[in-house]
């Protein structure tokens, strides 16, 4: 609620001067600061901007030189509007005057007939204040609405919805390019990220918007920001007071969500952490699983981390996805009823889930690697930034920390393999084993003996041997399927064969020598580009 130019011309002391606009009469809705009457030179140097200045014309300036420079400065000071009161300094509108000031965008308003100006003043000052404690009246009553809501339970979408209804327009709140809540007021979501889209980008067609920092208690790291769209309503005053009053509230609510996430997320990775341990009894651990909602007789559990790099270090920004990862997945579990528990931070995390009746380990391992992938993908852009390791299923909590112990210990070397959905950690896997013996130099020795030939030779000539080594031993020695997979005659296949015989300097019949190659194939594959 602001007082405007065409307001003060409403009323009753004004409208006895017989007020006339002549210029500036398309800018009658700009808002009035405060009030002033001078007849000083330079009065614009005086002045904070907003005001309406009343004037007999004392300080404007006989010369049509001082006129326009006046003008020029009460505009550049931002000066909302002048009013001129007629007779006393001049007789009828100076042209000049009028003239730049419309130039310069500066209403002007002559009085026909003079009024006294302390009761100009007087009477727009009450209306102002009187608006303005009008204004923080309704703010504090909407306030006291978003703390009431805050008392009984309700989080940031309420909050949002009753700023929504209190200022007619959609609200949103993102954080980054993601808008994370939002109240419509009756829009489609696809409308309202148009509008914030052309409101990011600064287009012509774009609606008004009021943006306000959602604080965080960092002020160098917000939590967001709250966006009103005028898509309904024009922004007032109150929108920006009921913005600024709702910023508060959700920043204090996003504080509280985070605070008892994290509690939580600490007392079940408390639990799981004593499980692993072996520091807690089976009823014990069957009661406080219940306490968190989970209830399940068979109990599969999932270690989860951050696929090695090569180069490089994680940046702060990754650390930070990766923590809203697990803050996310937690939620997605639990809207999808699915008994689950979730602990750790950062690097990695034990993700223990209930399998559903006549569910499978490998239905669950699936299932739950899949949500887990979905958010790594959504967060990181890539599903393959997430290594999963499955435990053996087990049907009690004294069981679980040693089920939990062998996915944990997968890990490291599952992160250093090809990408997977998931591994088996309750299966022998020779990926697994060549990576946690990747520092050994005997696995170096023990490639280098059995293919160098074959490199040494693919390194000099055009014709590669290595890719028909490899599906010659991934289809177990068969000639005909291997032909098949390569669209080779067979002849052009046993000239080949006979070639790498050769260089390996023994026969791939031999059972020994194809398995020893097929190893060291397996071998180079998880080592990359390791040193030897």
């Amino acid at each position: 609620m602001t007082v405007t130019i065409a307001d003060v011309l409403d009323l009753p002391v004004l409208r006895r001067g017989v007020p006339e606009v002549t210029a500036g009469a398309d800018l009658l809705d700009r808002p009035i600061r405060w009030v002033h009457a001078a007849e000083v030179p330079n009065i614009a140097s005086l002045l904070k901007g907003g005001e309406l200045l009343l004037t007999t014309g004392l300080g404007l300036g006989a010369g049509v030189q001082e006129q326009r420079a006046t003008a020029a400065a009460l505009a550049a000071r931002g000066v909302a509007g002048l009013v001129l009161e007629l007779g006393a300094t001049f007789a009828a509108p100076p042209a000049a005057l009028a003239t730049a000031c419309a130039r310069n965008e500066l209403p002007l308003i002559v009085l026909h007939r003079p009024v006294p100006f302390v009761e100009v003043t007087e009477t727009i000052h009450a209306e102002i204040v009187n608006n303005q404690f009008a204004l923080m009246q309704r703010g504090e009553e909407l306030h006291r609405r978003f703390t009431d809501l805050m008392l009984r339970g309700a989080g940031v979408p309420e909050v949002l919805d009753a700023l929504a209804e209190a200022t007619g327009n959609p609200v949103l709140l993102r954080r980054g390019d993601d808008v994370i809540a939002h109240a419509a007021h009756g829009r489609s979501r696809r409308d309202l990220l148009a509008a914030l889209d052309g409101h990011a980008r600064g287009l012509p067609s774009a609606p008004a918007a009021l943006e306000r920092p959602v604080p965080s208690g960092d002020p160098e790291r917000p939590s967001g920001a709250l966006v009103l769209l005028a898509l309904d309503r024009e922004l007032d005053g109150f929108a920006e007071v009921a913005l600024e009053r709702a910023v508060a509230l959700v920043g204090l609510a996003l504080i509280q969500d985070r605070a008892e996430e994290t509690l939580a997320h600490r007392e079940r990775g408390a639990l799981l952490g004593e499980l692993l341990r072996g520091g807690v009894g089976e009823s014990e651990a069957a009661a406080r699983a219940a306490a968190f909602g989970f209830r399940s007789e068979t109990l599969l559990p999932l270690a989860v981390g951050r696929r090695a790099r090569r180069v490089g270090r994680l940046t702060e920004d990754e650390d930070a996805r990766w923590v809203q990862i697990w803050r996310e997945l937690r939620r997605e579990l639990e809207h999808r009823r699915t008994p689950a528990l979730l602990g750790g931070v950062e690097d990695q995390a034990l993700l223990v889930v209930g399998l559903r009746r006549g569910e499978t380990r490998a239905e669950a391992a699936e299932r739950a690697a899949r949500l887990v992938r979905a958010e790594t993908e959504r967060q990181l852009g890539s599903a393959g930034g997430a290594v999963i390791c499955v435990g053996r299923e087990v049907t009690s909590w004294s069981e679980l920390g040693a089920a939990m112990e062998q996915a944990l210990e997968a890990l490291p070397a599952a992160s250093e393999v090809p990408d997977r959905p998931w591994h088996d950690a309750a299966a022998p896997d020779v990926d697994r084993l060549f990576a946690s013996l990747r520092g050994e130099p005997a696995l170096h020795e023990f490639v280098g003996a059995r293919l160098d030939a074959v490199l040494a030779h693919d390194r000099r000539r055009a014709a590669k041997l290595l890719p028909t080594l490899e599906s010659y031993c991934e289809h177990g020695g068969q000639k005909a399927a291997t032909a098949r997979a390569l669209g080779l005659e067979r002849p052009s296949l046993y000239h080949r064969i006979a070639r790498l015989e050769t260089l390996l300097g023994s026969s791939l019949a031999d059972p020994d020598t194809l398995l020893g190659v097929h190893l060291a194939l397996r071998a180079r594959r998880t080592l990359g580009d390791a040193p030897r």
